[in-house]
């Protein structure tokens, strides 16, 4: 089966489109008070990108939690529109788009069925568990570090059919990137042994 062929594309698009229009009442969407205030608007720390605005990005805990990736991203759409909310909710909906096409494409590597693809990616597209992710400005981790753990995933199943380590090396980068979004992160851990299990591949058999 080919990962994009014609049918695949057409699917893939309908869903995608159907996550936009779900989810495109929140690009309407302003600041909550829950967060936002600490992450974004009273947060002195996005609004300085320069060298020691970086550092600064990364050495920094916001509201108790290390996700300097996440605080990166809300300080570029700081430099983008400062406190006008578009641009945010804009980034979130796009990021969520992209962990519906990167569900896709994981489910169908995984076991190599579009018709599993295409109702596991529709499930997650317009899934009501994704409303806070995407609708609010503070949940971008969320969004972010899916993104890197389903990139994570995607290399590791890439390294597996392969045998080629760079797609392993690149699997740990993306796995540490995902760390750096958010701290749930470390469950990939765990969960690319169930795909050795799928797979029926040995864990140690590198």
């Amino acid at each position: 089966l080919s990962l994009f062929s014609k049918k695949n594309k057409i699917a893939l698009a309908i869903i995608i489109l159907l996550g936009f229009i779900v989810y495109s009442p929140a690009l309407k969407n302003g600041f909550t008070d829950w967060d936002d205030p600490e992450y974004v608007t009273e947060n002195n720390t996005i609004k300085d990108i320069s060298l020691n605005g970086l550092k600064t990005i990364f050495s920094d805990y916001s509201t108790g939690n290390y996700h300097p990736l996440t605080m990166l991203s809300i300080a570029f759409n700081y430099k983008i529109s400062g406190t006008k909310p578009f641009s945010y909710h804009l980034t979130n909906n796009i990021l969520h788009l992209l962990n519906v096409f990167f569900v896709f494409v994981f489910v169908f590597m995984l076991f190599k069925n579009r018709i599993i693809a295409i109702t596991g990616a529709l499930l997650f597209g317009v899934n009501a568990m994704n409303v806070e992710s995407v609708a609010w400005i503070s949940e971008r981790k969320n969004l972010l570090y899916a993104l890197f753990f389903l990139s994570s995933l995607l290399s590791y199943l890439k390294y597996i059919d392969s045998q080629k380590k760079q797609y392993y090396l690149l699997s740990l980068l993306l796995f540490f990137l995902s760390c750096l979004s958010k701290g749930q992160a470390v469950v990939l851990s765990v969960v690319v042994i169930f795909i050795d299990y799928v797979r029926n591949r040995n864990l140690l058999n590198f």
